[in-house]
């Protein structure tokens, strides 16, 4: 039976999360030969792809903490655009993982108006995610923020329910309501 790991991978290695220099994380992984060829590449560590200790997913398993600790101290050392731009250049298999403000400022994200803004009763408006999924044609969209506790309870009782005042207050005077 395997305890936690933590962000490490029990199938696979190197994999795990790792800080760039910059304060950015990214994570890491790929199992087959070519792959981690190409993450050793990336890092400028092609004498790791014949070391017999890497030989094998097997046998980087084996040896995942030293693996990790060689990714871990070469992303530390740089930043997120040098470390994305490295793997790109080596089709390793390595990618970002955005903290709020990257995901706010991506293209994709832009295009898909996954961060949108809707009426707040108190703030006038608020950014909210978007909601998921959408259509082309049957565009979903948020209407506005959630409002106060209750704040809807006359629609849902006469509207949706078909209550009248006299029911209302019934159930309300014997605290159903």
């Amino acid at each position: 039976m395997r305890g936690r790991i933590g962000n490490g991978n029990a199938y696979s290695a190197p994999a795990a999360v790792y800080r760039t220099r910059d304060d950015r994380w990214v994570t890491l992984a790929g199992s087959t030969n070519a792959l981690f060829a190409a993450n050793c590449r990336a890092i400028g560590r092609p004498d790791l792809i014949d070391d017999p200790r890497f030989s094998n997913n097997a046998r980087r398993v084996n040896h995942s903490a030293e693996l990790n600790a060689i990714f871990a101290q070469w992303c530390g050392d740089h930043t997120l655009e040098e470390v994305l731009a490295a793997f790109a250049a080596e089709e390793g298999t390595l990618a970002p993982i955005y903290a709020i403000d990257q995901i706010a400022a991506d293209p994709q994200s832009l295009a898909r108006e996954m961060i949108t803004r809707v009426p707040d009763r108190h703030f006038g408006s608020v950014a909210m995610s978007n909601v998921v999924p959408r259509f082309t044609a049957d565009r979903a969209q948020l209407r506005n923020s959630a409002g106060d506790i209750g704040q809807d309870n006359r629609e849902i009782y006469q509207r949706w329910l078909g209550l009248s005042e006299d029911e209302i207050a019934r159930l309300a005077q014997a605290k159903v309501i």
